[in-house]
């Protein structure tokens, strides 16, 4: 009788704490592909300064995804000769957002893009075209992932108005 009365008390508690999960999960999405995109900003920089070749961070807003590549892979301007040409793979890392999740950019018109696709470079002296991106979830909340021209430094922020 009595583990009866556990077995029903944790069932009327988990009735009540697993809406309340459900709805957090959309933040939780929202807040988790930020992060990877500043983690992949991170990683392209310090691809660029221990390789001595510039990198790229591309983005395609139609399909949802991040690419990170060489940057002649990317763009069409031609690289220079490195020390590890045709040693790196011309696609380091390639990942797609959730379903729920979109891509909002360029929030700058002057950097690199051609309309639907945005592209963040960095140079090996540690410096790049920096630039912004937003990624928004279906409730309308938007966090905004920046890099920094100079020094190639990651912010993450959440957008207040939109």
């Amino acid at each position: 009788l009595e583990m009866l009365v556990v077995l029903v008390l944790i069932g009327l508690l988990a009735a009540f704490a697993l809406p309340r999960v459900g709805k957090s999960l959309p933040g939780l999405q929202l807040r988790t592909a930020a992060r990877q995109v500043a983690a992949t900003f991170r990683y392209a920089a310090q691809r660029a300064m221990s390789e001595q070749a510039p990198y790229a961070v591309y983005f395609d807003v139609d399909d949802a995804s991040v690419m990170l590549a060489p940057l002649d892979t990317v763009s069409r301007i031609p690289s220079r000769p490195t020390p590890l040409s045709g040693k790196a793979p011309a696609v380091l890392d390639q990942w797609q957002l959730p379903d729920t999740i979109q891509l909002v950019v360029p929030l700058d018109q002057r950097l690199p893009s051609n309309g639907t696709d945005y592209a963040v470079f960095f140079h090996p002296a540690g410096g790049g075209s920096g630039g912004a991106v937003r990624v928004a979830a279906s409730s309308g909340r938007q966090m905004e992932v920046s890099v920094d021209f100079i020094t190639s430094d990651t912010a993450i922020r959440e957008v207040e108005d939109h």
